[in-house]
């Protein structure tokens, strides 16, 4: 395509099979970030998985529900955004599917693993999850020969899918954060902060081990914490697993937030001092990629707000954080209890990796991605 048809009014539909499901979690950040980083004169579509037997009226009710909640967890409005209905996965037919494609000049598509065929002028292909896939059958090598283009949200990633997809990846485009979080840093409490849904399966967030760490952290040291609390973010996939974990936590000093808005989530970050995560906990990378975190954009906005974080050391967490930090990255509780004692007892290097993650954080602006999406669009 020239440059002089990029720069007109293009259609572009954002696709991701996670949608359907009204996930909000990083991916959906990404993709979001993503779609707004295009020039203004392109026109964004996102699809809404929707089958055929659902009137407009209440299709409608279901936009006005999607664009509500998208909106809260974004902090931002996504006016410039058209959610539209779509028949893909749904039970429509497969040629139904595949006309409703050429209606755009680009389709932009987050995949779970899946790929299918799309008569869009341009298909974008983003790989979000390092899946260990080794389907190379000829049909999955038809469909993928279609995608002009293809990212993933870290190096990480790209590394798993060149290796096992047998896919080539023309660029990796780093999630980006809020610039707001490093203008809301007030006064620090004594708060460890953990953000991510509630969910089990894959790389979960594993909070489980976050209380089990923060009891022990009590127990071994009840006058230094003698005044902290954990307080854990995300919204609930799973209930049994949330059950589970509130049962675990007891009566101790642990608070549940599983309904804010972006603005309430980011002045947790402000107010926290310390900040974990343990996704990946005891997982071999090499044979669980999938399991463990593919970028892991809270950590950066932890950062970005100046809470320290203490992540395991795998997966593209390695990548998010400075090299400063490796020394309090942990593989098990007694490690995570140790770094943080450390931690809390020398203010002077509090203040000083304070400074550092900012500094780092700021590397993953707005404006960095929006250089590297629009690269990835039209070059």
């Amino acid at each position: 395509m020239g440059a002089a048809r990029i720069k007109g009014s293009m259609k572009v539909v954002f696709v991701s099979p996670y949608i359907k499901l009204l996930h909000t979690g990083g991916g959906e950040k990404h993709l979001l970030d993503v779609a707004l980083a295009l020039p203004r004169s392109a026109k964004i579509y996102l699809a809404v998985p929707t089958e055929a037997d659902v009137s407009e009226q209440e299709f409608e009710k279901k936009v006005v529900h999607y664009r509500e909640t998208y909106e809260a967890f974004m902090g931002l409005s996504l006016g410039r955004i058209h959610f539209i209905r779509s028949p893909l996965f749904t039970e429509a037919p497969w040629y139904t599917k595949l006309f409703w494609t050429r209606s755009f000049d680009y389709l932009y598509f987050v995949t779970d693993g899946s790929l299918f065929f799309s008569l869009a002028g341009r298909n974008l292909l983003h790989i979000q999850t390092p899946l260990l896939l080794q389907n190379h059958s000829w049909a999955f090598k038809l469909k993928s020969s279609q995608w002009q283009k293809i990212n993933t949200n870290s190096e990480f990633t790209k590394s798993i899918v060149e290796k096992y997809w047998k896919l080539k990846v023309d660029q990796v485009i780093y999630p980006a954060i809020d610039a707001r979080l490093f203008s809301q840093r007030g006064e620090k409490k004594n708060i460890i902060l953990s953000v991510g849904r509630f969910f089990p399966q894959l790389h979960s967030k594993r909070q489980e081990i976050i209380v089990e760490a923060f009891l022990q952290l009590l127990k071994e040291q009840p006058r230094l914490f003698q005044n902290w609390q954990l307080v854990l973010v995300g919204t609930v996939e799973n209930a049994d697993y949330f059950n589970k974990i509130k049962k675990l936590a007891g009566s101790a000093p642990i608070v549940f937030e599983t309904d804010l808005d972006r603005v309430a989530v980011q002045s947790l970050y402000a107010q926290a001092r310390i900040f974990w995560h343990a996704s990946g906990y005891q997982v071999d990378p090499e044979r669980n990629p999938e399991k463990v975190e593919h970028f892991g954009i809270s950590t950066v906005e932890a950062m970005a707000a100046g809470a320290i974080p203490m992540v395991i050391p795998s997966g593209g967490q390695m990548e998010a954080i400075p090299p400063e930090l490796q020394d309090y990255t942990w593989n098990n509780i007694s490690q995570l209890v140790n770094q943080t004692t450390r931690l809390v007892r020398d203010p002077k290097q509090e203040a000083r990796l304070r400074t550092i993650i900012t500094s780092r954080a700021r590397e993953f602006s707005m404006a960095t991605l929006e250089k590297n999406v629009r690269k990835f669009f039209y070059e």
